[in-house]
């Protein structure tokens, strides 16, 4: 731990270079030398990403109420013994500091924590990472405790938000109509995933969204069945922009979404992550802007009956190309398409035809190497091994004749790196570097490869 001994001037070189806020709070929650020093001067508490033990954090924001004034977006995570959330450029090992006196796991202080929020009262956004594993003994699941305070203290929430679905302790905590979440009103963005019983969480959940009329944003969580679907059409959300739903493996409640689609003209992203196979009634979204779906059949049916040029998508995120729906992508207006995303490909020569379709691509992943997906899901190794001279052409695709293209690129994932880039160089190296900035100079536009900023 020979960094805490470092000259005032070399830490604040550390620190300028840490710009990150989330990186500055893992290095708070390391050691208390950083967090007397931090905390106070050099902190930016628009955005703060913590945990209930974040110890230090919490009693400056109490002895600081104008501090927590300052908090617009607030994120927390789970995990006592992350020291590195899972956002920003810093990586530090897990349990850093752990060898030297300065490192302090912080306690749970439910007082400082509800004072805390209690003078957040500019805090709009809220977001709820869930990194609880197995592995995490000492986690002491006090994140239901910490859910009630945030609930309970933040009334001027606009936009709440998790990463994934809630644990056992979290459901039991939710599953009482009476918890604070359920009484949240004036939302613009519910983006929760909970678990439980829907003849308990419906009349809650349905009352949150009709006390939101302003709502923009909305997933739909995995509780909601047959019944419950066909009832969201009921609620009126005049001004929905952004919808979510994750797997629907039932017909009957794919009818239900299409039917909750076609009610809402507004939409303008959609992210459905249906099974490709599973038929989907054509809906009409004249507003839609950003797609995310593996459903082909879906997509199909979206561009079929359009007129050529109508339909003005600007992204699309896990597509299901092949040459047969090649020919109605003439169907999306190419001076708006700007980003895709390739879930799969079904050979070499539709790749290439694209380039027609989309002469204006700004960003093009292409599907991943090594693992092909179908969905999401990994396929069998079977399978696998007879798609694999298939995978191994698609991944000869170069960045030359991805630029050949696609000239007016500025972001491309799944090609063939230049020699000098493949997955085990370090960006300090040297040779690396070297061809970094002949590409470059190559191509003044491109910003990123693969995993390499160009600029």
């Amino acid at each position: 731990m020979g960094f805490l001994t470092l000259l005032p001037e070399l830490l604040e070189l550390i620190l300028d270079y840490i710009d990150v806020r989330s990186d500055l709070l893992s290095l708070t929650l390391t050691c208390r030398f950083f967090a007397a020093y931090v905390l106070p001067d050099r902190l930016d508490y628009h955005t703060l990403v913590v945990t209930p033990y974040h110890e230090a954090l919490w009693e400056n924001l109490c002895a600081h109420p104008q501090l927590a004034r300052l908090v617009h977006n607030l994120t927390l995570y789970d995990d006592p013994l992350q020291v590195k959330p899972h956002t920003g450029k810093l990586r530090l090992p897990r349990g850093l500091g752990s060898l030297g006196h300065e490192y302090t796991l912080g306690r749970f202080d439910a007082e400082h924590i509800a004072r805390s929020l209690a003078s957040m009262a500019n805090a709009r956004r809220l977001h709820l990472m869930y990194i609880r594993k197995s592995n995490v003994e000492t986690a002491l699941h006090v994140l239901p405790d910490t859910l009630r305070l945030v609930f309970e203290n933040l009334p001027s929430l606009e936009r709440v938000s998790t990463m994934t679905s809630l644990g056992d302790e979290d459901v039991k905590a939710l599953a009482n109509a009476d918890h604070p979440l359920w009484a949240l009103s004036g939302l613009k963005s519910f983006e929760i995933d909970v678990k439980g019983d829907h003849d308990t969480l419906w009349p809650a959940y349905q009352a949150v969204l009709r006390r939101s009329p302003e709502l923009e944003n909305l997933r739909l969580p995995d509780f909601l069945t047959e019944v419950e679907v066909a009832q969201l059409s009921d609620i009126p959300l005049p001004h929905l922009k952004r919808f979510n739903r994750g797997y629907v493996w039932s017909i009957s409640i794919t009818s239900h979404i299409v039917t909750f689609l076609n009610a809402h003209p507004t939409i303008e992203m959609l992210r459905w992550a249906t099974v490709p196979s599973m038929p989907i009634p054509c809906s009409s979204l004249p507003a839609l802007r950003q797609l995310s779906s593996p459903n082909s059949s879906f997509l199909a049916m979206l561009l079929s009956r359009e007129k050529q040029g109508s339909v003005h998508l600007a992204s699309m995120k896990d597509v299901p190309l092949n040459d047969e729906l090649l020919p109605l992508l003439d169907a999306i207006n190419q001076d708006t398409m700007r980003s895709l995303h390739l879930g799969s490909l079904d050979n070499f020569h539709t790749l290439r035809e694209l380039a027609h379709y989309f002469p204006n691509l700004e960003e093009l992943t292409l599907p991943r190497r090594g693992a092909w997906r179908e969905n999401g899901q990994v396929v069998t190794r079977l399978t696998r091994a007879v798609l694999r001279p298939w995978v191994r052409d698609i991944h000869l695709f170069t960045l030359q004749e991805a630029m050949q293209l696609f000239p007016k690129l500025e972001v491309v994932k799944g090609v063939r790196c230049p020699s000098g880039l493949e997955p085990d160089w370090e960006v300090d190296d040297g040779r690396a570097k070297d061809v970094l900035e002949e590409l470059r100079e190559t191509y003044p536009s491109l910003r990123r490869v693969n995993k390499w900023r160009l600029r």
